[in-house]
């Protein structure tokens, strides 16, 4: 009978015999998954038969077989393996199947090393592989018994990662991984050195986190990993981090300050904040610009376009450590109109309030948005350094009758409205004849706006603690 070249079925496995340079079309049966390849053609007991009419040199028991593949990368779109050399194997086949979309394998690499790289798979995904080497033997090819891992691609990780809540309550929210078993959250401090540690793991249902176990004036990092479980081994993603801080919420208490081209915009300061991010929208782009950083509660915007509207977003940021925590933001529209500052009114603002131009020297007080009185003051000594401050306060204190005591002097007043701690506030100045104009500029306050005694007491019998104090 004339010889030809062929490969013994190796018990359970099956052998494929290739002449020339092709394979026969059929492949081993997955002896963990009771499936086939979906290349493979004919059936166990037909495969059998099929080779042992080939039969004449059989190969041992085993020969060929793969032993120690392991998965080698973390990547969710790539799968990479590597596995001990088979002596005499001149090549290796790679059959994968991804469990998400089918149970069928397809060839998807003929390597001549023993390692293999897939690209282009889905993350979060379970992956099946097979490995077959193959070898020469008198000039034709042997695919061997497969070896098969079962593994998966890394989770792709979390996307829009945002703060929702940085005050007494730390929040954070994003877009899911659909296809994640579940998120991790990782925590560190800016008191622990930003050591980080499992805080937390959450179902994959959930995409926002609060956390109240947090201390105001401490910067917290959270690392969110989307992780996938199969057969009891867990992958996880990379990872995206977000640093808080407590006690770092979003200003509030906006009034924008006409000015001839524009404005200043003002705002309640947070006590945790080192400073504030000012990004702008214009229009009905929607689209947020970075556009300056201020140290102030306080920002001013020149040379606006009449009849465009502005949206300004308000965030605060902190630092500790090298490292900087952002706030939560507030958003503040202006539709600009032109309109100029001209004798008070410069305010955007409705109720009751009290609004004080260092520039012209002058107060308006408005109740329940209208004005009710306007005067002349004395704000602090500019020659001095005891310029008063400005920005958005509110009544602090509000007594009929207080002593105000400072390094070189003791007054008695009769009405006392403090709208910032250390001193400073609204009262009546007996000692003084007249009001306005450049007084300040070498005879002015320490700080305080003096105000006709008139004045002052309307202004105290109309007001309470919080109401508003504007000081531009």
């Amino acid at each position: 009978m004339k010889k030809s070249k062929v490969a013994l079925v190796a018990l359970l496995g099956a052998a494929v015999v290739v002449s020339g340079i092709s394979i026969v079309a059929f492949a081993a049966a997955d002896g963990n998954s009771g499936k086939s390849s979906h290349t493979a053609q004919l059936s166990d007991k037909s495969m059998a038969a099929s080779v042992r009419t080939q039969l004449e040199k059989p190969l041992s028991l085993g020969k060929g077989e793969i032993t120690e593949i392991k998965k080698t990368s973390e990547d969710p779109n790539h799968i990479a393996l590597s596995w001990a050399p088979v002596e005499g194997a001149v090549g290796y086949n790679v059959y994968i199947c991804d469990r998400n979309v089918s149970d069928d394998y397809e060839k998807v690499a003929d390597v001549k090393q023993p390692s293999v790289d897939i690209n282009d798979l889905n993350d979060t995904s379970p992956y099946w592989i097979k490995v077959c080497a193959y070898i020469n033997d008198g000039g034709s090819l042997y695919e061997c018994p497969p070896s098969f891992i079962k593994t998966a691609t890394q989770p792709a990780d979390i996307t829009d990662l945002d703060s929702t809540h940085s005050g007494e309550v730390l929040g954070f929210k994003w877009v899911e991984n659909p296809l994640c078993t579940g998120y991790d959250i990782y925590r560190g401090s800016s008191n622990d050195d930003y050591n980080l540690e499992l805080y937390k793991s959450i179902d994959k249902s959930n995409t926002e986190f609060e956390d109240s176990e947090v201390t105001e004036g401490v910067i917290y990092e959270y690392k969110i990993c989307p992780y996938l479980v199969v057969d009891d081994v867990k992958y996880s993603a990379a990872g995206k981090t977000i640093y808080l801080m407590s006690g770092l919420g979003s200003p509030d208490d906006f009034i924008s300050i006409k000015t001839d081209n524009g404005v200043i915009l003002s705002w309640k300061g947070r006590r945790q904040a080192d400073g504030y991010n000012i990004y702008l929208a214009k229009g009905d782009s929607g689209s947020y610009d970075l556009i300056d950083s201020t140290a102030s509660t306080t920002y001013s915007v020149d040379n606006m376009e009449v009849g465009v509207n502005y949206s300004f977003r308000v965030q605060p940021y902190s630092a500790i450590k090298d490292i900087t925590a952002y706030g939560t933001w507030s958003t503040y529209n202006i539709n600009y109109d032109g309109s100029k500052p001209g004798a008070g009114g410069a305010i955007n603002s409705d109720g009751t309030y009290i609004e004080i131009s260092i520039d012209k020297q002058h107060l308006w007080f408005y109740l329940d948005g209208k004005l009710y009185l306007e005067t002349d003051v004395v704000t602090g000594n500019d020659v001095d350094g005891y310029r008063t401050p400005t920005g958005n306060f509110s009544i602090l204190e509000h007594d009929q009758g207080a002593n105000l005591v400072g390094d070189d002097y003791s007054t008695y007043v009769n009405y006392w409205m403090c709208f910032l701690g250390g001193g400073f506030g609204i009262h009546d100045a007996d000692w003084r004849s007249s009001f306005g104009g450049e007084i300040y500029k070498g005879n002015g306050s320490h700080g305080c706006v003096n105000t006709p005694y008139d004045k002052v007491k309307e202004i105290f019998e109309h007001t309470e603690i919080g109401t508003p104090v504007y000081i531009y």
